[in-house]
């Protein structure tokens, strides 16, 4: 329901919340908490690691590129592959 000042009764209810105050969350833990722990690295080390990244990248891109233009190259691409071998399976004594 809407009262003359325009406040509509949103129903909410629990954990201490009402009209004017909503608590979202309640605490479940009984006791203390343990401490949180930050680990912190210089800029300079993100961005070593990330042209570390970038190089691996880079020559991983040009290694794979080289094999494929070799492959092209030979014609080996347009090759059917070889077909899949099975074992053949004896059954009784051999003769």
């Amino acid at each position: 329901m809407v009262d003359l000042q325009g406040r509509p009764d949103l129903l909410i209810a629990g954990n201490g919340s009402g009209a004017s105050l909503l608590r979202w969350t309640e605490d479940r833990t009984s006791g203390s908490m343990s401490r949180p722990w930050v680990l912190l690295a210089p800029v300079w080390g993100w961005r070593a690691a990330m042209v570390a990244w970038l190089a691996w990248t880079a020559l991983m891109l040009v290694s794979c590129g080289k094999w494929g233009f070799q492959v092209l190259a030979e014609g080996r691409a347009q090759e059917p592959a070889a077909p899949f071998e099975t074992p053949e399976t004896r059954v009784g004594p051999e003769t």
